[in-house]
């Protein structure tokens, strides 16, 4: 029985984070996910009404296959790195130069 719980049948079960298995099925999913949103030129899963029309299968099994947390995770990850590239290209365009990585912290 569970500490705060009424029902006599709770367990107290420790999280068992994912194994090399079934984080390989999650991001199997989330990569066939991703090609149908490609395909149907969706960029931000999470604010497209068409993606759950566009893509029920692959979207029903990236969230069977992938923990919640990392659902969301990828598909804000997918949207970030999205703008990210557009912002580079964009200033590419303006003439930008990329002068490489910047190292460790101010003093550094």
């Amino acid at each position: 029985m569970g500490w705060f719980s009424s029902d006599p049948k709770a367990k107290d079960a420790a999280y068992v984070p994912p194994d090399r298995e079934a984080r390989n099925r999650c991001w199997e999913a989330r990569d066939t996910f991703y090609d149908c949103l490609d395909k149907h030129s969706i960029v931000n899963p999470l604010e497209d009404d068409r993606t759950k029309n566009a893509c029920p299968k692959e979207l029903a099994g990236f969230e069977k296959n992938c923990a919640s947390s990392w659902v969301k995770y990828f598909q804000q990850k997918r949207y970030a790195d999205f703008r990210k590239e557009e912002s580079l290209r964009k200033l590419k365009e303006q003439g930008a130069e990329f002068v490489g990585e910047l190292s460790g912290g101010p003093g550094k």
